[in-house]
């Protein structure tokens, strides 16, 4: 949202030159930082009809600051990956208020709590998961991400926050799902419908008009998670040896098989 990340109200980006290009900007893992400069992006955001994707840093504090300032401007505001307790109920009370925001999670959110795993934000309390799953049963949390952060080893051992799981992403939350109750089509909305639904994408549903992206699975099977062999460059993550549910098969886009039994 801002060029090189900076705070700064006049390092916005040239949004009416990029839009067509994008419906969704982002600072990526950076606040906007300055009041200014979050006002004036959430004014953008609703003149240009774009989602605000925003990273809260410390996680409840900023995301107060952000909806309550759009409680004035009514931007498509978005939270990225909320992990705590506190974040979650401050979503409720503005949905309640009117205030126009959605937010999402991680897999690792809802997988695990209390990890000393550098991941950004922190994986949080037992309080924050109990608190998180049941955001997604009442519908306040919108959409469910995976923050994919393919870092290397050498990446880990400098410190970067992260980690990979866009190979084990749906295995991870069906797991959860079915241990709550939840359905696979209520998995598969927070996974493409809503998400496509809230970028303006035609996709997210088998339909006619949507384009051919989707997948193949088995949500059955049960098998061991195993760093080693993803795809992804990164192999950073902490739940080897951790039984998953699910696995995917094929998955294609736009009509074209782009992946096939762990071949890409």
């Amino acid at each position: 949202m801002t060029k090189g990340f900076q705070e700064e109200e006049e390092a916005l980006v040239d949004v009416a030159a990029l839009r067509p290009l994008t419906s969704m900007f982002s600072n990526d893992g950076k606040n906007l930082g300055e009041a200014k400069a979050m006002r004036k992006a959430l004014v953008a955001a609703k003149e240009y009809d774009f989602l605000l994707s925003c990273h809260c840093e410390p996680e409840a504090p900023m995301a107060k600051g952000y909806m309550e300032m759009n409680r004035e401007v009514g931007a498509p505001l978005h939270l990225c990956h909320i992990s705590e307790k506190e974040t979650l109920d401050a979503v409720r009370t503005y949905k309640k208020k009117g205030v126009r925001v959605t937010c999402e999670v991680t897999p690792h959110h809802l997988f695990a709590s209390g990890m000393d795993y550098k991941v950004h934000p922190p994986f949080g309390e037992e309080k924050d998961v109990k608190a998180l799953i049941e955001g997604i049963k009442e519908g306040i949390v919108d959409v469910l991400a995976t923050d994919h952060a393919p870092h290397t080893k050498e990446d880990k051992q400098e410190g970067m926050p992260g980690l990979s799981n866009i190979e084990v992403a749906f295995a991870m939350y069906w797991k959860v799902f079915q241990e709550e109750g939840l359905s696979l089509s209520k998995l598969s909305e927070m996974l493409s419908r809503k998400p496509a639904e809230l970028l303006g994408l035609p996709m997210g549903l088998l339909a006619p008009g949507m384009e051919a992206s989707f997948i193949l699975l088995n949500p059955h099977e049960k098998w061991t998670l195993d760093p080693k062999v993803f795809v992804s460059r990164g192999k950073n993550n902490p739940f080897g040896g951790r039984e998953l549910l699910g696995r995917i098969t094929k998955t294609y886009r736009k009509g074209e098989l782009k992946y096939d039994h762990g071949q890409a």
